[in-house]
């Protein structure tokens, strides 16, 4: 593969992925109506995060970390270093991510709830992706996963409606 074929692969990528965390939220917009928390107010920062997801992958602090990790061109030598040093800046610059409220003291600090639910509509994406629920993807890596007690409560209340928004998504 070229190095255009290839930048433009994870480009593609990338658009399909926010696609998905796009069709994750529509789907799990509804059943958040009873919710006590989720205002109006809620809803519209949830509606701009979502349409803002994963911006900073176009990046140059992550574009190419990413591409010639994944996507790598005939010509490229894959190096783990650079894609480290992109998903660490993602990770330190998106607050749907759970790493984001890592300290580095080890403080665990609780997520806001419409960062939780960005993060859940970005595990939805994935398991659109790779054809699981997020639910299982929790089971198997919440050994891994850091989390404050509360978000770690709204995490397993949330995932029964992100598992039928993924659900949803996958019939449509």
């Amino acid at each position: 593969m070229t190095y255009e074929e290839s930048t433009k692969a994870y480009s593609n990528y990338i658009d399909e992925h926010r696609a998905n965390v796009e069709a994750i939220w529509r789907h799990l917009e509804p059943l958040c109506i009873d919710t006590f928390w989720l205002d109006d107010c809620s809803r519209v920062t949830l509606d701009c995060l979502i349409k803002n997801h994963d911006m900073s992958k176009s990046s140059e602090d992550e574009f190419y970390g990413y591409q010639q990790f994944f996507y790598t061109a005939d010509d490229q030598v894959k190096s783990e270093e650079s894609f480290k040093y992109a998903w660490n800046h993602h990770q330190k610059h998106n607050r749907h991510h759970w790493e984001y409220w890592v300290m580095a003291d080890g403080t665990v600090l609780p997520m806001t709830g419409v960062y939780m639910l960005e993060m859940l509509c970005d595990w939805g994406a994935m398991s659109l992706k790779f054809g699981n629920l997020p639910s299982d993807f929790y089971k198997q890596n919440q050994h891994n996963i850091t989390l404050h007690g509360n978000t770690q409560r709204g995490v397993e209340n949330w995932l029964p409606l992100i598992d039928r928004a993924v659900r949803a998504a996958k019939e449509n």
